[in-house]
């Protein structure tokens, strides 16, 4: 007999009689609030659980960490060791700062994907538009050769004209502005006047250039044969005595009026002024 556990029972009973209840199921009612009929480990267990608020169960001492969501717990004396459900927490955040770092590194990995593939792309792009600017290059280089050999092709309609000098130039464009702009004259004189200026103007620049290129003592027979061989049909014009340094023109083609040179502006008061030379 457990005389603990009759004593236990037999206060119970007691109050209920106090209290005023004389039938078996009111004092069996109390028994059961007081835990007297329950199986004895489960009654063991309830007595370790409020022993937790006690504190002294087998030796053991009641622990509570202050936070109110965890439960106080037995430990030893001398047992030192923290909370368990402190060390649960502080795991469990353990592990959701580990998967936050997994997940912040697989975000930057996306991330360094997502611009090597952006990279990759601009690289594609820059080489492209290398090659569209380098066919246009090349086009642009074809119609060039094309538009050169074009102009190349075209033959000067006054090749010898080039042979001049800028001297001899300046003097032979201004004789035939002169012949096309003399009064009076009409479009077939002045066709006339344009052709005989040209055919003087290209004896002297092809025997001005035959000079420059075969100089010598016997310049004339190279000037000649030059002449034969560009404008056979006209006769090389040989300067007269006292003829004019520049167009070659002799005193007998001066204007009667004030003596100068067709090449010249008449002098003041010339009365041959308004005729044409």
């Amino acid at each position: 007999m457990n005389t603990k556990r009759v004593t236990a029972a037999a206060g119970v009973i007691h109050g209920s009689q106090v209290n005023g209840k004389r039938t078996a199921t009111g004092i069996a009612c109390d028994l059961d609030s007081a835990c007297m009929l329950q199986d004895p480990e489960v009654a063991q267990e309830l007595v370790a659980y409020r022993a937790l608020e006690l504190g002294d169960v087998d030796g053991r001492v009641s622990a509570s960490c202050g936070k109110p969501h965890h439960p106080t717990w037995l430990r030893a004396v001398d047992d030192t060791r923290g909370c368990p459900w402190c060390e649960v927490d502080a795991a469990h955040e353990e592990a959701i700062g580990a998967n936050l770092a997994r997940w912040e590194e697989e975000q930057e990995n996306a991330r360094l994907r997502l611009a090597l593939k952006a990279a990759q792309r601009g690289r594609r792009e820059a080489r492209e538009v290398a090659r569209n600017a380098v066919r246009v290059t090349e086009q642009s280089v074809e119609e060039l050769k094309r538009e050169h050999a074009a102009n190349t092709s075209y033959s000067s309609a006054l090749p010898w004209a080039r042979l001049m000098d800028d001297e001899d130039l300046s003097e032979f464009l201004a004789e035939v502005e002169h012949a096309i702009a003399t009064p009076g004259a009409t479009p077939a004189e002045g066709l006339a006047a344009v052709e005989e200026a040209c055919g003087t103007w290209r004896l002297i620049a092809e025997a001005q250039h035959a000079h420059n290129i075969a100089p010598g003592p016997d310049v004339t027979e190279s000037v000649d044969k030059l002449t034969r061989l560009l404008a056979p049909t006209q006769a090389l014009r040989v300067p007269e005595p006292g003829a004019c340094s520049t167009c070659t023109d002799g005193p007998a083609d001066w204007c009667p009026g004030c003596s100068t040179c067709r090449c010249e502006t008449h002098r003041s008061g010339c009365v041959q002024a308004g005729n044409p030379r």
